[in-house]
């Protein structure tokens, strides 16, 4: 019957720390509820079904990671290894992951025990003889009391944080999601490095070709401008048409001082993207990108986009890491258990300080509740959920963003072919009415002037074709980026009914 009234009196005192506990829990369920909602994978079968059915595409695997080699140009090759090796993108994105692993590293840390050795030496002054200092009925001498002191300590300290409700295991989980995502992104930046040497390397092969077009146009106006002085002479022309075509011939001159502008700008790139000095004077060879072929292309995209593209894994990762801190933060409303340990030696003089009679220890459990900072408790754990939050909205726009990426390359693909092909049939005619042109100059039914006219013709609409080309290359480059570049990482799928709620 006695104990009746005391265990009353412990329901009493620990119901306030119960009803805190609880109420936290709730409150934390409460706030994580708020969270963002992850879109499911988009479906682009319809574009896909428009592209086979034109025949620009063909079913096949996922592509390889080294597509450069579909353009079957050995220096395009070596040019993008090159810069993958050299250039000082790759290396910082490399470093980046370095530095994502020491971190998680450090997030291990605090899971393990610290022990610690100590030794100290402290050296105590007494004066006894100071007017203040009046010891009644003392229990040695004057002249036995001591006037320095040595104190000696050797000691092993032992503390371990014991991670019962998972906090620190949780951040070490984030912190590892977030190395996993900096994996992603320096793929990521891989794909648009190569991508973006790879255009300009077309870009080069488009202005090679152009300036070759443009020194055939300056030859055939000069031929023209010959012509038209000989008729001049002979008052067969007018001076009108003389300074017509020295108009175009000044433009045409305009024009070929900026092409070689820009292909000494395009060289000078590739160096820089090779990690190479661009005033140093390197060789180029004639490029000779070409891709005469269908286009290999995934039927199941919709579904394995989410792990071919090296951005959106990277946004994947940032959201199981959001949510592994989320949950860390929740549990910060539960107490938490410490258990230190403290060992060793004391004594007054070097010779004693091993002696057994000198050994001490000591076992310090503790636990701490979180009672008065319910406030920064409930702040943090909004904070970690905006975190989420914003993770989710982001992988939610570059979804979105992705898709498109994808359905607009290849209406760009096939919009590319379609102008191809037209444009060569356009050159076919152009060349047939050269043909018939010189036939009749022959014959003596057209004069040499006409020739040239035509010829001028099949020369603009040659310009006209090899920039088409260099589009449908360029459409090629927005798909291979746009569906990953060969990229592939399975492990980052997201599950939406176990791998983003709320343990």
């Amino acid at each position: 019957m006695e104990k009746l009234p005391l265990l009353k009196k412990w329901i009493g005192f620990f119901k306030p720390l119960f009803i805190v506990i609880i109420g936290g829990f709730f409150t934390a369920c409460s706030i994580q509820n708020q969270r963002a909602e992850i879109f499911k994978p988009l479906d682009a079968q319809l574009s896909i079904k428009e592209a086979f059915l034109a025949k620009d595409f063909v079913s096949a695997d996922w592509i390889s990671e080294q597509w450069w080699e579909m353009f079957n140009d050995p220096q395009l090759n070596v040019f993008i290894e090159r810069a993958i090796n050299n250039s000082p993108t790759m290396q910082s994105a490399i470093e980046t992951v370095s530095l994502a692993h020491d971190v998680a590293k450090q997030n291990f840390s605090p899971l393990l025990p610290s022990v610690n050795a100590e030794f100290k030496e402290a050296l105590f002054g007494f004066n006894w003889k100071r007017d203040d200092i009046k010891l009644k009925n003392p229990l040695l001498p004057d002249n036995l009391l001591p006037s320095w002191l040595n104190f000696l300590g050797y000691t092993l300290n032992f503390k371990w944080s014991l991670d019962i409700w998972g906090k620190q295991a949780k951040l070490f989980k984030a912190a590892v999601d977030d190395m996993k995502g900096q994996m992603a992104e320096s793929a990521f930046q891989k794909l648009i490095l190569s991508v973006h040497v790879a255009k300009s390397y077309i870009s080069l092969q488009y202005y090679t070709r152009l300036k070759e077009l443009q020194l055939a146009v300056l030859k055939t106006q000069k031929d023209t401008l010959f012509i038209q002085k000989q008729m001049f002479c002979y008052a067969l022309a007018d001076e009108i048409d003389l300074q017509k075509i020295n108009k175009s011939l000044s433009q045409t001159q305009i024009n070929l001082l900026e092409t070689e502008n820009t292909l000494s700008q395009l060289k000078h790139e590739l160096c820089r993207l090779m990690g190479e000095n661009p005033d140093v004077f390197t060789s180029f060879n004639e490029p000779t990108a070409q891709f005469n072929f269908s286009f290999p292309f995934p039927e199941n995209i919709s579904l394995d986009l989410l792990a071919r593209r090296p951005d959106l894994v990277t946004k994947i990762w940032a959201i199981q890491a959001a949510t592994k801190r989320v949950n860390s933060a929740k549990v910060e409303f539960l107490p938490s258990i410490n258990l230190a340990s403290l060992s060793g030696y004391l004594n007054l003089k070097f010779k004693d300080i091993l002696e057994p009679k000198g050994w001490f220890t000591s076992i310090i459990p503790g636990a701490a509740l979180p009672l008065f900072n319910g406030f920064n408790l409930r702040t943090k754990l909004k904070y970690s959920l905006r975190k989420y939050n914003l993770a989710v909205y982001e992988y939610n726009e570059l979804l979105l963003q992705a898709m498109q990426e994808v359905v607009d390359s290849i209406t760009a693909f096939r919009i590319a072919n379609m102008k191809l092909e037209e444009q060569t049939m356009v050159l076919q005619a152009d060349e047939k009415i050269l043909d018939l042109s010189g036939m009749r100059f022959e014959y003596g039914l057209n004069t040499y002037l006409q020739v040239l006219e035509s010829e001028m013709i099949c020369l603009e609409d040659e310009m006209v074709y090899v920039q088409l080309l260099q589009m449908r290359l360029l459409s090629v480059l927005s798909l291979i980026k746009a569906i990953g570049g060969g990229y592939n990482n399975p492990s980052a799928q997201i599950d939406m009914e176990s791998d983003f709620i709320y343990e």
